[in-house]
């Protein structure tokens, strides 16, 4: 297999590791996928840095402390609030830069337990390589396709109906 191919790889799991992570409402995991001035683009917001990243998932996004692992003992029944699902990765690599694209689509769960369409989005990255060799995101920016309905509020947390 080529380096390319190698790299691709690596980037495409990085994807689905941010997904995951939002998931688990991991704020300092999905920031330490930044670089340190890494730029999140979300929610018509601009968050620089690893810090104002976390600030916003944490305090706004009212993501949790220390997430949830349904690995640990116990845990293997604990549900999602929601879940992000990633399709479509486009990649392109240059070198130890590259660009990737990919659609995502939020599905959170109700009061009742019943799950409600979030949002429809795609996710535009630029990514460098770091100098001991991983990918981290430069940039990525959130473009919504499909917004929520005012209505379709009431199950989120106060603080992300509000920034919604």
């Amino acid at each position: 297999m080529t380096n390319a191919l190698l790299d691709e790889l690596v980037i495409r799991k990085m994807m689905e590791l941010f997904m995951r992570r939002m998931d688990d409402q991991d704020g300092h995991g999905v920031a330490s996928m930044f670089t340190d001035a890494g730029v999140f683009r979300v929610s018509g917001k601009e968050l620089v840095g690893r810090d104002a990243i976390s600030g916003f998932l944490l305090n706004e996004r009212q993501f949790v402390g220390e997430p949830v692992r349904w690995q640990e003992e116990g845990n293997l029944l604990h549900h999602p609030r929601g879940i992000h699902i990633l399709s479509s990765p486009i990649i392109e690599i240059d070198g130890d830069a590259a660009t990737a694209e990919c659609d995502c689509v939020t599905v959170h769960r109700d009061a009742d337990g019943h799950p409600r369409l979030g949002i429809l989005c795609r996710y535009r990255d630029r990514l460098v390589r770091s100098g001991d060799g991983r990918w981290l995101i430069a940039e990525r920016t959130g473009v919504a396709l499909r917004k929520r309905d005012p209505s379709e509020l009431e199950h989120l947390p106060r603080g992300v109906r509000e920034a919604t």
